[in-house]
């Protein structure tokens, strides 16, 4: 009888021991997801703020060669007003 007895309160310890770890095991995932999405959050938020830097980057490289587009526009029709004019006092000669 005091082997049954002591088998049924090994066995009744069992489930309280396998119930503490299990409980312990489910607490460590829990927390590993919850680190897990942290840094997966922070990483996230760093990519979409240099996308945002690169695309405000496109937009002022966009703005700096509609400037020298505009630049060279003027120059070539001040260069062909400066042809005209020396081609008019060549002919005046």
């Amino acid at each position: 009888m005091s082997d049954e007895k002591s088998s049924l309160s090994k066995n009744e310890e069992e489930p309280d021991a396998s119930k503490l770890g299990a409980d312990d095991l489910t607490d460590f995932v829990q927390k590993l997801l919850q680190q897990m999405h942290t840094r997966f959050q922070g990483m996230s938020d760093s990519i979409i703020n240099r996308l945002d830097e690169m695309g405000d980057r496109l937009n002022d490289l966009e703005r700096s060669i509609e400037n020298l587009m505009t630049q060279c526009e003027v120059d070539e029709a001040g260069a062909g007003e400066a042809d005209e004019n020396n081609e008019e006092e060549t002919r005046s000669r």
